[in-house]
């Protein structure tokens, strides 16, 4: 039985997925937490064992479908962040692991309607089992993120 919340059986899966933690509580013109969020996808939903090592493209999608504008603030240049873990929960792969990002306060704004896109290719080598792709927003005030598995066989 696996861990993770989510299970893959299509080619590539989404799912928009609302805030889940927040570190202050909503003011009265917080837009609601179901009208933005995050996806997570994979170029593929099954790798094949012999194609060692994987090229596994994840791509993490955030988007405003309110009317109003949303203000994400960082503590640093890293805006996202990409992980791979095994069956077991332990991490493989991290993104950011030998990066290093400017240690400058930002702020980025999603307006209405807009969607940001990051993507980017890890190249592992994986036996075959299932694996958690977690793909994450770093903001401070609005951290999210979304998962999915993938198998290689």
């Amino acid at each position: 039985m696996t861990r993770w919340p989510l299970f893959v059986a299509g080619v590539t899966f989404a799912i928009l997925l609302p805030i889940l933690w927040i570190a202050h509580a909503f003011s009265g013109t917080e837009p609601p937490m179901s009208q933005f969020g995050i996806t997570v996808t994979t170029d593929r939903a099954i790798y094949a064992a012999q194609e060692q090592p994987l090229a596994v493209t994840m791509i993490l999608k955030t988007a405003n479908h309110t009317g109003e504008s949303i203000e994400f603030n960082f503590t640093c240049a890293q805006r996202y962040d990409f992980t791979i873990a095994d069956e077991q929960g332990d991490e493989l792969w991290r993104w950011s692991a030998e990066r290093m990002f400017a240690q400058v306060m930002g702020t980025e704004v999603l307006e209405p309607g807009e969607e940001r896109v990051y993507a980017e290719v890890c190249e592992l080598s994986l036996g075959p089992g299932g694996y958690a792709v977690t793909g994450e927003l770093t903001a401070t005030d609005r951290p999210m993120y979304a998962s999915l598995t993938i198998e290689v066989k």
